[in-house]
């Protein structure tokens, strides 16, 4: 078996490849399921340009082990792909909030709360600024928060949340400039 995947892969015929890794997934244990899954979707992803495919073997993965390291780091490249579809990266973006508010990766919610901000609609814009906003705040980093609650005062600067949580941050650090 080792040798025909060496065989497939010298030969760049990464369809097979796939479809010999997923006729052998019923035959394996809870781990090796996962590790052949993220194979799959990593060849998906970076041989066939198969985004679809690599969210679809991602989201199984997150779905049995929420947090899974390898699974997130490839849903972040296509929230990051910037020609991927919008919809592919709203359905991408949450998966990866679930599963890291799952595993209580905070530091990593705010990161994928950043990226999303320079995608989302203009609608959705001050709803995902004021969340990071929120979260920036929880984790101690003042300056960061304050930066964004000052984007939805820029944006409306009538917004009485904004104003109030702008004010405790700017008492709680220091930061009244």
């Amino acid at each position: 078996l080792s040798t025909l995947e060496r065989l497939l892969e010298r030969q760049e015929r990464w369809s097979d490849l796939v479809k010999l890794w997923r006729d052998r997934l019923p035959a394996l244990s809870g781990s090796e399921v996962l590790a052949a899954r993220l194979r799959i979707a990593s060849v998906a992803l970076d041989q066939l340009h198969d985004r679809s495919t690599a969210v679809t073997e991602l989201r199984a993965i997150l779905a049995e082990a929420p947090g899974h390291s390898g699974a997130c780091e490839l849903l972040e490249r296509v929230l990051s792909d910037e020609s991927a579809d919008l919809e592919l990266r709203q359905d991408v973006l949450v998966q990866l909030r679930k599963s890291y508010v799952a595993a209580d990766r905070l530091d990593d919610i705010v990161r994928v709360l950043g990226l999303a901000v320079s995608f989302v609609s203009e609608s959705e814009r001050a709803r995902f600024t004021r969340e990071l906003g929120s979260r920036l705040a929880i984790l101690g980093r003042d300056d960061e928060a304050i930066a964004r609650y000052a984007e939805l005062l820029i944006a409306d600067p009538a917004d009485p949340d904004a104003r109030r949580q702008l004010r405790q941050l700017a008492e709680r650090s220091g930061r009244h400039d």
